[in-house]
């Protein structure tokens, strides 16, 4: 079989700035094109020491350690612990490109290679590997971005009414200023199945609201005795507010039942 080592290098330095590239916007820094390029090359030139010198599988792997390390460096240039997450992130990306890339040959020709690099592997199932990973690790990069932006933004609220406390479970919307027209108190927006078994006898209030449709209407809330945000143990001065009761799940997925007025902290 013969080997083409120019096109070998070329491809090799095209999937080393893929996944740099990933590693950088995974990690959410800024970085250098030519820096990468030059990360890229580092690994892709790499690759005829592992080729063509008899390496024991242990120096492989240092080897391979050691140029991941390099190459995150000449990237990001950034503190040890930042290059140790991008290393990791990259040894990720590389195995889940690497599996597609076997799962592709596998299908092609059915067999699965056993101790051996592809190599005769088409630009067009390369590309496709490419593609396939890029929107696989795309959706679980902004699945778990979301996914922190929402953590950030849920807080432990504890409520007193009539001397009942709850705690609940809240999600602070930043495009919410929704108060009481009378106190001008901020309002936090609960579903009623949380104090169903709390007797609740006190003054009500109407809240108009209105959203951004134009569509609007009314909701019926009454003052709590008090409430504060607990936050790694600690909790936060008590404070006054109104809260309203909708009959509707706030959340798909549960992860809170209550939603903050951005007045209340």
């Amino acid at each position: 079989m013969e080997i083409y080592l120019d096109v070998l290098i070329i491809e090799n330095l095209i999937v080393n700035y893929f996944l740099i590239y990933l590693m950088c916007k995974t990690l959410n820094i800024k970085y250098s094109i030519l820096a990468n390029i030059i990360s890229a090359s580092v690994g892709s030139l790499s690759l005829l020491v592992m080729l063509f010198l008899p390496l024991s599988n242990c120096i492989q792997i240092i080897l391979k350690v050691s140029i991941a390390f390099l190459m995150v460096y000449i990237s990001i240039r950034k503190n040890i612990n930042l290059i140790l997450k991008g290393v990791c992130v990259l040894f990720l990306y590389t195995i889940a490109l690497g599996g597609i890339c076997i799962f592709l040959k596998y299908n092609e020709t059915g067999v699965m290679p056993k101790n051996s690099y592809v190599i005769n592997f088409t630009y067009k199932k390369l590309m496709l590997g490419i593609i396939i990973t890029s929107m696989f690790l795309q959706r679980i990069i902004l699945f778990i971005k979301d996914k922190l932006l929402i953590k950030n933004l849920i807080y432990d609220v504890e409520i007193n009414i009539n001397g009942s406390y709850k705690t609940i479970k809240a999600f602070l919307d930043t495009g919410n200023e929704l108060r009481e027209p009378v106190t001008n108190l901020p309002v936090i927006i609960v579903e009623e199945d949380v104090f169903k078994n709390v007797d609740i006898k006190k003054e009500e209030y109407i809240i108009p609201y209105r959203v951004v449709g134009g569509y609007g209407g009314n909701l019926k809330g009454v003052k709590v005795d008090g409430l504060r945000f607990l936050s790694n143990g600690e909790n936060s001065e008590v404070k006054n507010g109104i809260i309203a009761f909708c009959n509707t799940s706030l959340s798909k997925t549960g992860e809170y039942n209550a939603l903050l007025s951005r007045g209340i902290l």
